[in-house]
């Protein structure tokens, strides 16, 4: 053993003394004003240490200078020194050997390996430049000049897996790139023979880096000429991304994905990878051996076709196999998740059952309801068609006795069995002869165009009433919908016509219409005669409007009926209004109560039933509650929430995250 001196005067110092000085000779430099002259170089066998330029997995890496041939090297001794156990030293040699039989361009040649004094050492060429770590700095390189690099390390690897000599710890510190812009494979610390290392000391433990070793590697398992493999895909997807594949905030973490989590895509943290990069590179970051490229030779010669722009051989992953290897890699998980997806599977087949029988119900429920309000037409019917008959009517008429007019059909309004809103007389002009109740402007306006005038002149004595289409009144402006019917004398001419008015309504009189769980809506046609003059409420090509909703007021304004599906059912409108029809309909696919848009209650999906009033234009829908619908565009809904919400997170995560 050589024994330390003093740097200034040559006295002996004691063991352990690492300030190179003696106390002497330390106090007169620190009484002396002038600044201290630089350590001279340490002498290691005839080597001068100049400075350590870096660490490995198993030793310190000096720039020293060669006396004998008068140039720079690497030297790298162990680091335990004197106390390094035969695990490391036997380790260490293990290095030196490697490093000396591998002889590529892109690694960096060993030009001795010795002892000096019990200390082990080997130096190499002295490559002066940064590593591929102290290069990106953190952020992503062109994809090219990336894919460059990791082509040539990949040929230097493939030299060394020909020699049997695997590396374990592939990162981009381990990458040397020179002034050339050359990368230099370095570091063989972890390097292992294949078939040849088995007894080595630590062989089959965690040995690596955490965000760069491969799977096998985490899990101790002995590693390949794959596993390095796997290392250079962990170096490119660094390269492109600016972060390693897998890093969590502690070593137990990182290893824990590396184990059961698959990285995020490249192209996910970079939009400007290419996909055939991206493809590559996770060919290379594949969980199972197999299914990486079985050598680095096969992964140059890939990165080489990227370059020249030639179609690559690797072929992204589909989504079904990474769920298969998912499920391969996560047994139990994967076999509750069948078990949930199996009786989600059931319950949404039970759910669409109920949903169908549910609008079977309704459209069944629809021909009741259709069924209630014809008879309530009927008795309205009745009413007006004995009223049309009354002599004293036509005598009024015949006389243009307007004041006997109006007293006649305010008592015919008094007494009920007819809707309630408004009365009037037309004459065979369509020019009005009286209102109730009363208005100023009624005989200004020419009222033929109207269905309710001119269908009560199609209609024949023995069935005088016609249902109209719903229209808008030029008096108030309200939608409504009339029955009509011609007064005619003793021969059958026409005197005049009468026209009794409904507003939109709830319920239209009748009892116990609207329930809780079931809603009824009844849609009639819209007149599409109107005077020019008019304003229009309703888009030019509205053909039916909702005149009846659980919603409405009396009076309030109605809402265009915008679901085409009605159209092809509209029946012929010309006469035998009344005339039952026995038909109802399921509301198939999706329907939105066109009501929700303007109230909240009613928004969102139904499901519906329809039947004909009669032969008169007018429908009956009887609608519930979609929940099947509902619940799906809940979960749905709620899955994007929490997808967005994991995306947003995980890139916050990131940005705060050191480089």
């Amino acid at each position: 053993m050589t024994a330390l001196a003093c740097g200034e005067c040559g006295a002996p110092l004691p063991p352990g003394d690492a300030a190179g000085a003696c106390p002497r000779c330390l106090l007169s430099l620190g009484l002396s004003s002038a600044p201290p002259a630089a350590p001279a170089p340490r002498r290691f066998g005839r080597y001068d240490l100049i400075e350590p330029i870096g660490r490995g997995a198993m030793g310190v890496v000096w720039r020293a200078r060669d006396p004998s041939l008068d140039r720079m090297v690497a030297l790298k001794a162990i680091a335990a020194g004197r106390f390094a156990d035969e695990a490391e030293v036997d380790r260490f040699r293990k290095e030196a050997r490697a490093t000396a039989q591998l002889s590529h361009p892109n690694a960096v040649p060993v030009f001795e390996v010795g002892d000096h004094d019990g200390q082990p050492y080997f130096t190499m060429e002295l490559v002066e430049g940064r590593s591929l770590a102290e290069l990106a700095q953190g952020a992503p390189l062109p994809p090219e000049r990336a894919a460059g690099y990791v082509r040539d390390i990949a040929d230097a690897m493939q030299s060394a897996h020909a020699l049997g000599i695997v590396h374990r710890d592939l990162k981009p510190g381990n990458v040397l790139v020179d002034k050339t812009d050359r990368p230099r494979v370095t570091d063989f610390g972890l390097a292992h023979r294949a078939a040849v290392d088995a007894s080595l000391p630590g062989h089959g433990g965690a040995l690596g880096t955490p965000s760069y070793m491969p799977p096998e590697q985490a899990a101790g398992r002995e590693a390949d000429a794959r596993s390095d493999v796997y290392g250079l895909g962990a170096i490119l997807y660094e390269l492109l991304t600016g972060r390693p594949p897998f890093r969590a905030d502690s070593a137990v973490d990182t290893i824990r994905q590396v184990m059961d989590a698959d990285p995020a895509p490249p192209r996910l943290l970079n939009r400007k990878v290419p996909r055939d990069l991206e493809t590559l590179c996770l060919k290379c970051l594949a969980k199972e051996r197999e299914r990486r490229y079985p050598s680095a030779a096969e992964l140059r010669d890939d990165l080489g076709r990227f370059l020249a722009g030639e179609p690559i051989r690797a072929r992204p992953v589909s989504r079904a196999a990474r769920l298969v290897r998912w499920a391969r890699r996560k047994p139990a998980l994967a076999s509750l998740a069948a078990m949930l997806t199996a009786l989600l599977g059931l319950m949404a087949i039970a759910s669409v059952l109920a949903r169908n029988d549910t609008v079977q119900a309704n459209a069944f429920a629809a021909r009741g309801v259709a069924s209630s309000l014809l008879l309530r037409l009927r008795e309205w019917s009745d009413r007006l068609g004995a009223a049309v008959a009354d002599p004293a009517l036509a005598a009024a008429v015949r006389d243009d006795d307007g004041p006997a007019l109006e007293r006649w059909m305010t008592k015919l309004r008094a007494g009920g069995g007819l809707p309630n809103d408004t009365l009037f007389l037309l004459d065979p002009e369509a020019r009005g002869l009286a209102r109730v109740p009363h208005a100023d402007r009624y005989r200004d306006f020419d009222y033929g165009p109207r269905d309710y005038f001119k269908g009560a002149l199609l209609h024949p004595a023995a069935d005088p009433v016609h249902v109209s289409a719903a229209y808008e009144s030029r008096i108030d402006g309200n939608l409504k919908f009339a029955l009509s019917a011609a007064v005619r004398d003793a021969a059958g001419r026409v005197l005049a016509v009468l026209v009794v008015s409904s507003m939109t309504d709830a319920t239209l009189g009748v009892s116990n219409l609207q329930a809780d769980a079931r809603k009824v809506v009844v849609v009639g046609p819209l007149d599409p005669n109107r005077a020019p003059d008019q304003p229009r409420s309703f888009p030019p090509d509205t053909r039916h409007v909702v005149v009846l909703h659980p919603a409405y007021r009396h009076g309030q304004a109605a809402t265009a009926w915008t679901d085409a599906r009605l159209d092809a059912r509209t029946a012929a409108h010309a006469g035998e209004d009344l005339r039952p029809r026995a038909e109802a309909w399921p509301l198939g696919g999706v329907y939105f109560d066109p009501v929700g848009r303007r109230d909240g209650r009613y928004s969102g999906p139904w499901v519906a039933g329809l039947a004909p009033v009669g032969h008169t234009g007018f429908f009956v829908l009887v609608q519930s509650r979609d929940w099947v619908l509902a619940s799906v565009l809940t979960v749905c809904g709620a899955a994007v929430l929490a997808t967005a919400a994991a995306l947003v997170g995980r890139a916050l995560r990131m940005r705060r995250r050191p480089p």
